[in-house]
């Protein structure tokens, strides 16, 4: 049974002018990102039962799992190879968070890339929190004043479909954060 503060719950958490996460109970793990279109109706018998019909759609032929958060990892002066599985059908380029101990460079290899695509930051201060967006070529730090674009050797680290072993060299502390695609 719906009461009208139900529907209008409904109404509200649905009809926004953006795509939201969309998802279906059996498989949390699937989301596409989706907004209504076009006309919708709310059929219901004035006994508080009833459906709602409507028509989304969605800003990509992709399906996405939930973000992904993984651990913090430390790496310390000698290079450490850390292993980060993409489940989906495609690359995904990650979010990346980078806590640099130490001044100097940050160099990131992932092994299981064609040709191990090198990405390298250089002249981090101790201490600095770089934030990485590889889809967006993005790289945000907490220094102000500071730009660290001329400062970068390589493309920004993807993952590849299956398992990418990330070998990472100067002391830092990092994390990932991204979605996986599938095809269907």
């Amino acid at each position: 049974n719906f009461t009208v503060y139900d529907v209008s719950k409904v109404v509200l958490w649905l009809f926004k002018d953006s795509y939201k996460p969309f998802y279906f109970d059996g498989d949390i793990n699937r989301v596409q990102y989706a907004m209504p279109s076009g006309d919708s109706s709310i059929i219901h018998n004035g006994l508080k039962q009833g459906y709602i019909t409507l028509t989304m759609r969605t800003n990509s032929s992709k399906i996405y799992s939930q973000k992904i958060t993984t651990a913090k990892e430390t790496v310390t002066s000698t290079a450490k190879t850390i292993t980060y599985i993409n489940n989906g059908h495609v690359e995904v380029l990650p979010e990346i968070s980078i806590v640099k101990n130490g001044a100097g460079k940050v160099t990131i290899q992932n092994l299981d890339d064609d040709g191990g695509n090198i990405f390298e930051i250089s002249k981090l201060t101790n201490g600095e929190d770089i934030y990485l967006d590889s889809k967006r070529e993005i790289i945000e730090t907490d220094i102000i004043g500071v730009y660290h674009y001329d400062d970068v050797i390589g493309e920004f680290p993807k993952l590849v479909v299956g398992t990418n072993r990330w070998k990472i060299t100067g002391a830092c502390t990092v994390q990932l954060k991204y979605s996986e695609k599938f095809k269907f």
